[in-house]
């Protein structure tokens, strides 16, 4: 977590090496443990990730591009389901009531699209996931658009309550 710098010098053939000037912010990781329910982990993706937060008293993951339009904000979620278990990944969330969205969010689970939502309210649903490991994406896309009527511009947000992953063992056939 903070600020780093470095130097880099990359030598060459030609009459002088090459020396580039880098730095790098890092962020800490994100504790989702307040909306996740089962044996779930989560990787930090580079831009906008999700942020947690309370409302009335209750945790949240909150997307992190309200306002940044043509972009994107992600939580990675990752789970391994053993070879004699299936698992049912859920999820509840919502857009932010205050304002209202053109924008998507959608589910993705090991690249495939399995959810999608243009519209404002509740979004949820659940999975099936055989056994291997799992990564589930949960996306808000910011496009281009601006509300005029809108006088926050795009300070939309969509919300996750929950996050539960239940397994079950499967029976084994020989």
């Amino acid at each position: 977590e903070g600020d780093f710098s470095a130097t880099v010098t990359v030598e060459s053939d030609a009459e002088r090496d090459v020396e580039l000037s880098l730095t790098a912010v890092c962020l800490p990781d994100v504790d989702y443990s307040g909306i996740a329910e089962g044996e779930l982990s989560f990787a930090m993706t580079p831009d906008y990730p999700w942020q947690m937060k309370e409302i009335d008293g209750a945790p949240v993951a909150m997307s992190d591009n309200a306002g940044i339009f043509e972009s994107t904000s992600t939580l990675r979620a990752l789970c391994t389901v053993a070879d004699n278990e299936k698992a049912v990944l859920s999820w509840e969330g919502y857009y932010d009531p205050r304002f209202y969205s053109y924008d998507p969010f959608t589910v993705e689970a090991d690249g495939i699209e399995i959810f999608r939502s243009g519209e404002n309210g509740p979004v949820g649903g659940d999975i099936t996931l055989g056994p291997g490991e799992h990564t589930v994406d949960f996306i808000y896309d910011k496009g281009p658009r601006v509300d005029a009527w809108n006088f926050e511009y795009g300070q939309d947000i969509v919300y996750l309550s929950s996050l539960k992953l239940v397994k079950e063992e499967i029976a084994q056939f020989k």
